[in-house]
């Protein structure tokens, strides 16, 4: 897949704004009156809050690293003047055929048809 370079800002930018948001929301879950009980144990509130904001980290670091490496691609490819965003084919080489879908480039040993069906 290809971004934009203001495509990758975006991403990065929200992940960033991940890291700002929710390490604040869990310092205040944890100290609201309803995240614990009269014993002292964690509440379902506290619980499902801590898991929302788990998950939500989690995908903000993905989110954040796809616009990282957005965004080096395509200052990669910026510099070195090839078009788009130094996507990878097969073999992580850029600009390789991707041999995994029908129809894709194959090789053979030289002279040796690889559509001739007929026996040697």
């Amino acid at each position: 897949m290809k971004f934009s370079r203001g495509a990758a800002l975006f991403l990065l930018a929200f992940g960033v704004w991940s890291y700002l948001l929710w390490p604040t929301f869990i310092r205040n879950i944890w100290a609201s009156d309803r995240s614990w009980d009269i014993a002292g144990a964690p509440t379902p509130y506290l619980i499902v809050h801590l898991v929302i904001a788990v998950v939500s980290l989690v995908l903000g670091t993905i989110i954040g690293v796809l616009g990282w490496r957005g965004l080096r691609a395509a200052r990669r490819a910026g510099s070195t003047g090839e078009a788009g965003t130094g996507e990878t084919g097969a073999g992580g080489r850029t600009g390789t055929a991707d041999t995994g879908r029908a129809g894709a480039a194959t090789s053979a040993p030289a002279g040796e048809n690889i559509n001739d069906s007929s026996p040697g």
